[in-house]
């Protein structure tokens, strides 16, 4: 079963993205090798830049248990191609083992570290304050919340962890600082995220826009973490 994942599970590549992949099965090393192969190979020859794994079913669980980047990156895992019945029961063992351990994940992704600020002139539109990875938090309490696959934001504000017009303003700051960082990324083959003035001025990009999208998500995760720490139930 091959499962994309991160932001290609997500929909979400951009030109510079990495390609994140996984191959769950259970046949031996000398049975996969040249599937892989297959798989990889055509990638790594167009340029592309490829994340795999390559787990068995028991040690996918084991391995989003042991690791919350694992856990995290399965959340918006997308089934590809191969035997759709593994990949079912891929998913269903992966999501048990993450509504297991959903208050320790929790725990874990509100320590991670959010650099930077949003109100930075020249801001880092994946990685700083406000950016992607903020967005992707909210998605990965949102699947918490749901217990299992979840492409929207509707768990967090059934919980009334966000509001509609906060759920809304995130929307539309999604689609606002993917097309910078499509802009970003068209303009640098090396894929940063950095969104300068002179880049802004060149794609003619509106950077008050952009700033206030930024604004937008940083104010909004900030609430959810705060309703999270206020007794709200896990």
């Amino acid at each position: 079963a091959l499962f994309a994942l991160g932001g290609y599970g997500a929909r979400r590549l951009l030109p510079g993205s990495d390609i994140d992949l996984l191959v769950v099965s259970k046949g031996t090393k000398a049975d996969l090798d040249p599937l892989v192969r297959a798989v990889l190979y055509p990638l790594w020859d167009a340029g592309l830049v490829v994340g795999h794994q390559v787990r068995t079913p028991k040690g996918q669980v084991v391995a989003v248990a042991e690791d919350v980047q694992n856990a995290t990156g399965f959340m918006t895992a997308r089934f590809l191609a191969g035997d759709e019945a593994l990949g079912a029961r891929v998913v269903a063992d992966t999501f048990r083992r993450l509504r297991r351990d959903a208050r320790r994940l929790r725990l874990a992704i509100l320590e991670r570290e959010r650099p930077g600020s949003p109100y930075l002139l020249e801001p880092d539109l994946k990685d700083g304050a406000g950016g992607q990875r903020d967005l992707d938090e909210l998605t990965w309490h949102a699947t918490l919340r749901a217990g299992g696959p979840c492409p929207g934001l509707e768990p967090l504000t059934a919980a009334e962890l966000l509001t509609d017009s906060e759920a809304a303003a995130i929307t539309s700051a999604q689609q606002t600082l993917t097309a910078a960082r499509w802009s970003v990324h068209r303009a640098d083959p090396r894929g940063g995220n950095q969104l300068t003035l002179d880049a802004a001025e060149i794609d003619g990009l509106d950077a008050q826009a952009v700033q206030v999208a930024l604004e937008q998500v940083h104010h909004a995760l900030l609430a959810v973490r705060a309703r999270l720490g206020s007794g709200v139930p896990p």
